[in-house]
């Protein structure tokens, strides 16, 4: 593993409004999206790289932590902090290689700070469904926007005999008695912001619910992170919520709302005056336009124009999937 520093200078502006710890997790982003900083990659521990900026240790480990919340590095006690791992890996032959991969496998799972018990519980689930084994059953995900519930489903669709059935939150709350109706879920998922609301009109079926913490993923933090200050965003939602969550986020990245504009996906035909005016644009996952012919043609010549667009996707933390992960295997037994 390479080790981070060397020859890149950091430019470390105190007299900007953004604080410190926020350039220097920016400045690593933006070397990652650039090349210069790849998976696996150590970063400086955080003392040394403190005493070469001339700052305090806490303001290092601010920026780790943030970058280590957000998925784009990992720190693994007593070896240091790294640039996430990748996740792709080709298997190379057969009987004589297997014991390689596994090997393999495990290390990359450890580096990830995976503990064995955790490791067992997932190969189980993944086991028992190759081998036909698992009963349909069903989890309940409410969410207040279609977006977030759709990215549920991806994150859970290597469980082929699990059955994700979607729920707004606005549906769910004007329901006289949702009780009768979730009764009938093995697991109901939601996250943080509507666990407690939910759980206060669902009492009876407090067990079953599994409070999920979600993030942008790697990816979408260093695409964000490199969109220049001053430019004009445009967001394309389904829902004025997921509008609302992705203006937030970009806040924390001391982008001026003024600058972020909204297109909703049901107003399509406002699509090419809505690119004409911006370089940046941030889609959900699985975007209506890419599927219409017209609309993909569009972006397409966006895109050739010079245009970026982003794929601003959530992902279920990793604590989170344990748990559904371990609640499933539950049930299995």
């Amino acid at each position: 593993m390479c080790q981070y520093g060397g020859e890149v200078a950091y430019i470390i502006d105190k007299e900007s409004n953004m604080p410190v710890y926020r350039q220097i997790a920016q400045h690593i982003t933006s070397l990652i999206q650039e090349g210069a900083l790849k998976a696996g990659d150590r970063l400086f521990p955080e003392r040394e790289l403190a005493e070469r900026l001339g700052l305090a240790r806490g303001t290092v480990k601010k920026a780790y932590a943030e970058l280590e919340k957000d998925g784009i590095i990992q720190v693994i006690r007593g070896s240091g902090s790294f640039i996430a791992l990748d996740e792709d890996s080709a298997p190379q032959g057969r009987k004589e290689q297997a014991s390689g991969i596994i090997n393999k496998a495990l290390i990359e799972l450890g580096g990830l700070d995976f503990k064995l018990d955790e490791i067992r519980t997932m190969f189980q689930v993944i086991l028992m469904e190759r081998e036909n084994n698992l009963n349909t059953f069903h989890i309940a995900a409410i969410d207040c926007n279609p977006e977030a519930l759709a990215i549920f489903e991806k994150q859970l669709l290597y469980v082929s005999h699990l059955k994700l059935h979607k729920f707004l939150m606005e549906d769910v709350m004007a329901e006289p008695d949702p009780e009768k109706i979730f009764n009938e879920f093995d697991i109901i998922l939601t996250t943080s912001t509507h666990y407690e609301e939910l759980i206060h009109k669902m009492e009876s079926l407090k067990e079953r619910f599994i409070k999920a913490a979600v993030s942008p993923s790697q990816q979408t933090i260093i695409d964000i992170a490199s969109i220049p200050a001053g430019e004009s965003i445009g967001i394309i939602s389904r829902s004025f919520r997921f509008y609302e969550i992705i203006k937030d986020r970009l806040k924390t990245f001391q982008i001026d709302e003024n600058h972020i504009d909204n297109l909703y996906e049901k107003d399509g035909t406002a699509l090419p005056d809505f690119l004409e005016k911006r370089k940046y644009i941030i889609v959900p996952p699985d975007c209506n336009f890419e599927y219409s012919s017209e609309h993909r043609t569009y972006l397409q010549k966006f895109r050739e124009s010079g245009g970026k667009v982003i794929v601003f996707e959530y992902r279920i933390q990793r604590g989170s999937m344990i748990y559904i992960e371990e609640r499933i295997a539950d049930l299995l037994n």
